[in-house]
């Protein structure tokens, strides 16, 4: 799975994203460290989420 990212520093947080992806969305973007490597995935899957709701609400 490492070798397929296309981010080399995704290597170190890797264990903090997927506890995040896992434990819940809500805390992991309260915790500093996981900060880094989970908010470009976060934003990404807000942006997604509200895209969604618009539609939703459409």
């Amino acid at each position: 799975m490492q070798n397929g990212s296309p981010e080399p520093p995704l290597s170190q947080p890797a264990p903090a994203i997927q506890e995040a992806t896992t434990g819940g969305e809500m805390s992991a973007g309260a915790t500093a460290p996981t900060a880094d490597g989970i908010m470009p995935n976060d934003a990404a899957a807000t942006f997604v989420q509200v895209v969604l709701n618009l539609l939703a609400l459409s």
